[in-house]
C-alpha cells in the first residue's frame, strides 16, 4: 500500500477500510493479487456488489467453504475463517453469519462449531443459486446475430466467459419452442452477468441491456474499437471493452470480468 493511500485511509471511515480489506482478501482467495493505490481503490470499491442482508453474508460464507473444502467431506476450522472473507466487520459479525448458516441447515459442525463443512442442504442451496438469480453462473450475451459477428462470439466472448467460470447463453443458439421474447426476459432474469456487444448499434442489444440494468444485473459493454465514436449517447457514458481482434477481445474481457466481479466465484 502506498504512503499516500495510507494517509487517505486515515481520513476514511473504518467501514471503508474493512470493505477494501475484504475485497483484497476475496481476490487473493481467487488467486488474484491486488496492490492498492490512490488510482485504483475507487475502482475496486465500485467493482463489487456489497452484501446487504444476512443471507448475502451467508452466501459469502458458503462460497468460502466451497473454495476451502478440497473434498466435500473435509472440515474447515472456524478459527481459519477470516472476517474479511465474509465482508464482516469483526469476529462477532462473522460468528453471527456462521450461526445463521447453521440454523438454516446449511452447515455441519464438529466440537461446538470449532470446525465446519457444507451440509447436503448447503451444497443443494449453492447449486440452486448457481442456476438462478444474481449469483448465477449464466452469462447472457446480447449481440448482433449477423454472420460477420460469429468469430467475435466464438473466439472472443465465449472463451472469456468459459475462462472466468460463466456459462454463456446466446439466445439464437438455444433450442426450444417458446416465444423468443418471453425466453429472453426469463433468461436475463436467471443470469448473473450480461455482456452487451454494441458493435453495429443493434436495438435489441440496447433493450436487453436496459432490462438487465433495471434488475441490477452487472453489465459489461463491448464494442469494436473502430466503432467507439458511433456509440449512442445513452450508452457511451459507460466504459466499454474495446477490441480489434477476437483474441484481443477475449483477453480484455477476462480482465474486465475479474475486475467487475472479483468476489463472485472461486
Amino acid at each position: 500500500m502506498s504512503d499516500s493511500l495510507g494517509q487517505e485511509f486515515s481520513r476514511d471511515s473504518e467501514s471503508l477500510r474493512h470493505i477494501l480489506s475484504s475485497i483484497i482478501r476475496n481476490r487473493f482467495e481467487r488467486g488474484l493479487t491486488t496492490e492498492l493505490t490512490t488510482a485504483n481503490h475507487s475502482t475496486l470499491l465500485d467493482s463489487v456488489r456489497l452484501p446487504k442482508t444476512p443471507l448475502d453474508y451467508v452466501i459469502l460464507l458458503l462460497r468460502h467453504l466451497e473454495r476451502e473444502q478440497d473434498e466435500f467431506h473435509d472440515w474447515v476450522f472456524s478459527e481459519d475463517i477470516s472476517p474479511t472473507s465474509l465482508f464482516a466487520k469483526d469476529h462477532s459479525a462473522a460468528k453471527y453469519t456462521i450461526d445463521c448458516a447453521y440454523n438454516l441447515g446449511y452447515l455441519d459442525e464438529m466440537d461446538g462449531k470449532s470446525a465446519l463443512r457444507l451440509s447436503l442442504k448447503g451444497w443443494d442451496f449453492l447449486e440452486e443459486i448457481n442456476r438462478t438469480g444474481a449469483d448465477s453462473r449464466q452469462a447472457f450475451v446480447a449481440m448482433s446475430f449477423d454472420k460477420s459477428m460469429d468469430d467475435t462470439y466464438e473466439k472472443g466472448i465465449r472463451p472469456a466467459l468459459d475462462a472466468t467460470g460463466f456459462q454463456p447463453l446466446r439466445i439464437d443458439r438455444r433450442e426450444d419452442n417458446e416465444k423468443i421474447c418471453d425466453t429472453i426476459i426469463a433468461e436475463i432474469r436467471r443470469s448473473g452477468l450480461l455482456v452487451a456487444e454494441a458493435t453495429g448499434q443493434n436495438p435489441g442489444v440496447m433493450f436487453e441491456a436496459g432490462f438487465a440494468l433495471g434488475l441490477d444485473i452487472p453489465i459489461i459493454w463491448v464494442v469494436k474499437a473502430s466503432e467507439t465514436k458511433k456509440l449512442h449517447f445513452d450508452t457511451r457514458q459507460y466504459r466499454h471493452v474495446t477490441w480489434n481482434t477476437p483474441a484481443e477481445l477475449a483477453e480484455n474481457l477476462v480482465a474486465r470480468i475479474e475486475a467487475t466481479l472479483p468476489n463472485r466465484f472461486s
